[in-house]
């Protein structure tokens, strides 16, 4: 998303995004990507995943860059939010990708909790 602003809307608008990124934080690259999917969602709905991206890209191009981030910026996006269309889309899987969703979340579990070593500290310690 933030290759998004840098590279494909002109410099004002951009520098008005990472304005707004640095101050606010993560809520708007997020709320962008629910803007623009929103925008061309029966379009990306369509395509297969290696076509969405460059679709975004050519997609975001074409639009107004500041009328398409007062769009971004007038959308409400919380942690509730995004933890419900994590939800949602976790139950439209098939039960092999639940199963190995379900073994990821415990792995994090163990790690947080102190259990079990990740990746990281492994090549760190």
């Amino acid at each position: 998303m933030i290759a998004l602003f840098a590279n494909r809307f002109p410099y004002k608008t951009s520098l008005r995004f990472f304005d707004i990124f640095f101050c606010e934080g993560w809520k708007l690259p997020v709320r962008t990507m629910v803007a623009l999917l929103k925008h061309c969602k029966q379009d990306v709905l369509k395509k297969n995943t290696a076509e969405i991206i460059p679709h975004l890209y050519k997609v975001a191009s074409e639009l107004q860059p500041q009328q398409f981030l007062d769009v971004s910026l007038g959308l409400k996006v919380t942690v509730s939010t995004i933890n419900d269309y994590i939800k949602q889309y976790e139950e439209s899987l098939p039960e092999a990708e639940k199963e190995k969703i379900a073994a990821y979340k415990e792995s994090r579990k163990q790690i947080q909790a102190g259990k079990r070593k990740s990746v990281w500290n492994k090549v760190f310690s």
